[in-house]
């Protein structure tokens, strides 16, 4: 995960839900019988056990980062996070959370935010879009709309004021419904195109209107399209190459960031144009 805030990168890591494969691996390790197994079966229990506890740990950090992205959108500072990784790591699960997770520690990173800034003393409006093979649409309607290439603001696209959570949660599961997944041979319910939540706060401080933009990115997956199985299908490999492709000017952006470069370029792809 990736927060650009103050001109500044941060990267945070979340590890996703374990697998059906690796589950049913570690099951037949604890079925079998020897001494071999045995020794297998307890050197899955640790590393169990260690991943849970890398979990907490990440979990916690993550949290953190959360807190101070959100006390910096509303101190008027605008800032931007990201799920990044290849198909199938859990950037949706790390973004959103499993289906119907809101409160606890299931919720994801988009919820939790949208959650804590409905309770804040401040306005929010929602923009919910998707960045489909170069085309934006808005998931909030289902029509296309477009990112301005001289500032990267969203055109013809809704955007809704919520005045609680139960407003941005209902949001949310409307434009969920209309976001494009797809299986592969990597991934059962691969994201075929990158989702970005839009979050605009407006607040009073005395005399003073302070404006800032939170921006909530589920990305697809980069992914090697003979692995995904993509290449034996013209719609999918056009998906991957075109999500590959926008991936990579974001890595391009981003190392330019880094580097303090004089030109960032943010017009090679819609993705990377409205997240400047």
């Amino acid at each position: 995960m990736y927060v650009i805030l103050r001109g500044c990168v941060s990267v945070l890591g979340r590890e996703g839900p374990t697998s059906q494969v690796l589950r049913a691996g570690a099951s037949s390790a604890a079925g079998c019988s020897g001494a071999g197994c045995a020794r297998r079966a307890a050197a899955t229990a640790r590393g169990d056990a260690a991943r849970c506890a890398a979990e907490r740990l990440i979990h916690s950090t993550c949290a953190s980062g959360v807190t101070a992205l959100l006390d910096a959108a509303l101190d008027g500072y605008s800032a931007t996070v990201f799920a990044y990784g290849q198909t199938g790591s859990g950037k949706t699960h790390t973004a959103f959370g499993p289906p119907g997770a809101t409160e606890g520690g299931d919720a994801g990173l988009v919820v939790r935010c949208l959650r804590d800034l409905a309770t804040a003393d401040c306005t929010v409006a929602l923009q919910y879009v998707e960045i489909y093979n170069e085309t934006v649409v808005d998931l909030l309607t289902g029509e296309p709309c477009d990112v301005r290439r001289d500032n990267g603001e969203l055109t013809g696209c809704v955007e809704a004021e919520v005045g609680s959570t139960d407003d941005a949660l209902r949001l949310l599961r409307a434009g969920s419904v209309r976001k494009r997944f797809a299986a592969t041979q990597m991934n059962a319910r691969s994201s075929r195109a990158h989702s970005v939540v839009v979050a605009r706060v407006r607040q009073s401080r005395g005399d003073r209107i302070l404006e800032s933009t939170l921006q909530l990115v589920d990305l697809a997956g980069s992914e090697r399209i003979y692995k995904s199985g993509a290449i034996k299908d013209a719609t999918r490999c056009g998906e991957a190459v075109a999500i590959n492709g926008s991936l990579m000017v974001l890595g391009k952006v981003i190392a330019a960031l880094v580097e303090g470069r004089s030109h960032v370029p943010y017009l090679e792809s819609k993705l990377s144009c409205l997240l400047r």
